[in-house]
């Protein structure tokens, strides 16, 4: 059976009729809240019409000033141009040619640097009409480059390498914060300030949790 891959989401909590009615009541608050700054907005521009394919393309992760030497905006919509029906929705071979567009967009540590074909490795076992959603092949290349990072980070660490230490943690401080939500950015910025002061428990939680499958060239 064809299956859609898309972006991660979190199922909300149940909650009870009040919370409902509040949550409801938020909802519409913050709606009009941003139709009125919408008007403002198109009021001080002058009307300027917006890019609406920009809009539709983007993924979540995707930021409109991206820190530097990450990808920056117009990379992230280049994976539309593999869209070829235009339903923000990619067969496993556009994914595939996504990924290896996109892949060169990222920096990587000496030693840490995955292969396409490593981190692609699950669409061998993808069913024909799979589909993969628009920016998923950032999502996939950021959780790599995230576990690449803290790995040649905690390396160093455990060599005494203060230069490799320092390198990793500029990456981990001032890019990787900007790939995610305000949330998952205040998460990795954490996990960035606690190996700033030569405390490794984070980054150790993060790489025994999310890294320890992934296959890298470089040390183990």
């Amino acid at each position: 059976m064809a299956t859609r891959n898309v972006l991660p989401s979190l199922s909300p909590p149940m909650r009870d009729e009040g919370q409902l009615f509040m949550g409801r009541l938020l909802r519409h608050l913050t709606l009009f809240a941003a139709l009125l700054t919408a008007v403002l907005l198109l009021v001080a521009c002058g009307g300027e019409d917006t890019d609406d394919e920009t809009v539709k393309t983007s993924p979540p992760s995707a930021l409109s000033t991206a820190p530097a030497g990450s990808p920056d905006a117009e990379a992230f919509d280049d994976s539309a141009e593999f869209d070829a029906d235009g339903d923000d929705f990619l067969t496993v071979d556009e994914h595939l040619l996504a990924v290896r567009a996109a892949f060169d967009d990222y920096r990587w540590p000496d030693g840490y640097t995955p292969t396409v074909e490593t981190m692609t490795r699950s669409l061998e076992n993808a069913q024909p009409g799979d589909l993969f959603q628009v920016g998923l092949e950032h999502t996939m290349i950021e959780s790599w480059q995230e576990c690449a990072w803290y790995r040649a980070w905690l390396d160093a660490f455990q060599r005494g390498d203060a230069v490799g230490q320092e390198d990793a943690l500029q990456v981990m401080a001032d890019e990787l914060p900007g790939y995610r939500d305000a949330a998952g950015a205040e998460i990795l910025t954490d996990v960035a300030q606690s190996a700033a002061l030569d405390d490794p428990s984070l980054v150790m939680q993060r790489v025994e949790g999310r890294c320890m499958e992934r296959v890298f060239d470089g040390p183990t």
